[in-house]
This record gives C-alpha cells, structure tokens and sequence, in this order.
C-alpha cells in the first residue's frame, strides 16, 4: 500500500515538475515575443522621429542649395536647354536607352539626355525602362532579362540593331562630351550611381519620395528632381519649393493645376514635363515650354533644327 502511495506520489511529482518546466519555457518565449514586439516598435517610431527631424531640416538644407540648383531654369521654347532625348535619343531611337541613341542625340545638338537605369544582375547599372520593354525589343522570353549579367544583356540588339547603354559606356561619352546632362531615373541606388558615373554637376536624377530627396542629398546627388504626378505630390512639392521637378505634363494642362505650376516656374523652379502625348504638341510647347515648365521630354523634336513657334 505505502509503495502504491509512494509510486503515485512520484508519479505526481514528475508530472507537475514537467508542468512547470512547460509554463516556464511558455513564459519565457512570450517575453521574447513581446521583447521583439516592443523592440520592433521602438525602432520603427524611431525611425519616424529620425525621418521628420530630418524632414524639418530640409527647408533649410534648400535655401543653401537653392540658387546653385537653379542652373537649369529656363525661359525659352526654341533653346537646346528646352529639350529632353526621351530614352537616350527621338524617332526611330526613342525609348531604347542605347548607346547608338545617345551618340545620335549629341549629332541633333541635344545637351539633355534621358536614360533609364536598372541593375543587371551581376550589379552594373544597364540603360532599361523596363524589364518587359527590354525583352519585347529584344525578343527574350518573359522575365528573363533582369537574370542576365552586363556582357550578357550588351550581346542583344534592341530592334535588331541597337545595343543597349552601360553606366561604363555613358561615362566614357560623358567624359568625352563635356558639356552633356544626364537626367535619370527608375535607380535608388544613389551610391552606384554616383561610383559608376562620377559627375555630380551634370547628373538630374528624379526621386518619388521625400524621404529619397533626402537620402540622394545625402548620399552625393547633386540635383535630385522631385516627381509631381497628383495632388498630394504637388502640394508637397509646393510645401518644401523643390528647385527641379519632374511633372507629368496632363496636370500641367489641366486648368485646375496650370496656374500652380506658372507660380512656381515664376518662383525659378525648374519643371521638367514629361508625357510626350501631351508635351510633345506645337500648343503645349507654344502655351507652356518656357512659361510655365523648363524643359520637356521628346520624342521627336532635334534642337539642331528648332525654330521659335508663332501663334
């Protein structure tokens, strides 16, 4: 009997030791989730806190670098400073972000050139707007162009006869060509950007947030252009006088927009259009290219041959 007792009494013991060694490894695991959760918290507020105290700055860091910004303002519709080469040159070379683009693009007497940027896959920055479109000219099957290294992507024709710009290539035109700009997106990587082509005077480079505009200040980008395409970007771009912007041109037309946007080419804010259905028109260019935007993108017109429109 008492070694019945004495079996169930360990029995017992055992049971509710292993019980407690239970609820103290539950207990311990929901401390370290918490402390994750509180941790995880903590950093993103303050991160936020990090974010708007920079914000705050911003305002002041602009009015330094306000009046060197505005080297690119312009109030002429039939100047080469007017005019854009979308996607490293216009016609037949328009969208194609190659090098036989850009060497045709500097023959028509353009100083302005537009080019794409992504990375390849071995982490050179390659001329791409998009993936898709590179594969559509090229005739690549889906989603296989961004797995292809630098010299693998500079083996393809673009419309059977184009090759496509590198970072390496546009540097040695860029060197040789002292008098072009570079105006460029779809990048965040401002410190490549930077390594690969060291020209921080003649490099725009468009950001779409305020958080980038900061982040390619600090990082080198001499001239960052903030992206205005609604409402709320051009409030902000209001708010904080960005010396260059990069706006869609059908808010420009727009009558409820127009007039914000003359205020603040009045204001010596350089504005770069961009949607050439739109901009690229004798009336927009006549209405607006000089009085109420900087420049515009195009896909059609050379600066070698521009004459002053008429009403």
């Amino acid at each position: 009997m008492r070694h019945t007792e004495h079996k169930s009494s360990t029995k017992r013991f055992f049971y509710y030791r292993h019980a407690a060694w239970v609820i103290l490894f539950a207990l311990f695991f929901a401390s370290l989730l918490c402390s994750l959760y509180i941790n995880r918290k903590f950093h993103i507020k303050s991160k936020a806190i990090f974010q708007a105290h920079q914000l705050a700055k911003l305002p002041f860091l602009l009015e330094k670098k306000r009046e060197q910004m505005q080297c690119f303002f312009n109030e002429s519709n039939y100047s080469r400073e007017a005019y854009i080469a979308h996607g490293s040159g216009i016609n037949e070379y328009v969208y194609t972000n190659s090098t036989q683009g850009v060497m045709d693009s500097l023959s028509k007497g353009f100083r302005y050139i537009e080019i794409d940027f992504r990375t390849s896959c071995d982490g050179f920055l390659v001329g791409v707007h998009e993936w898709a479109d590179f594969e559509k000219y090229t005739s690549l099957p889906s989603r296989t162009a961004s797995l292809l290294t630098c010299e693998e992507l500079k083996k393809l024709k673009i419309k059977n006869k184009f090759t496509i710009i590198t970072a390496e290539d546009l540097r040695h035109i860029m060197y040789n060509n002292p008098d072009i700009i570079l105006v460029t997106d779809k990048t965040d990587n401002f410190r490549k950007l930077i390594q690969e082509l060291p020209f921080h005077e003649r490099i725009i480079v468009e950001v779409f947030s305020t958080n980038a505009y900061q982040n390619a200040l600090y990082l080198g980008i001499k001239y960052p252009a903030f992206s205005v395409w609604n409402e709320k970007t051009l409030e902000t771009a209001e708010q904080y006088k960005f010396p260059i912007i990069v706006a869609d041109a059908r808010m420009v037309c727009n009558d409820k927009y127009t007039e914000r946007f003359r205020t603040l080419h009045q204001k010596r804010i350089t504005i770069l259009a961009y949607n050439s259905k739109y901009c690229d028109t004798d009336d927009f260019i006549y209405t607006h290219l000089g009085k109420t935007v900087s420049k515009i993108y195009t896909d059609c017109r050379a600066p070698h041959c521009l004459q002053q429109l008429t009403p």
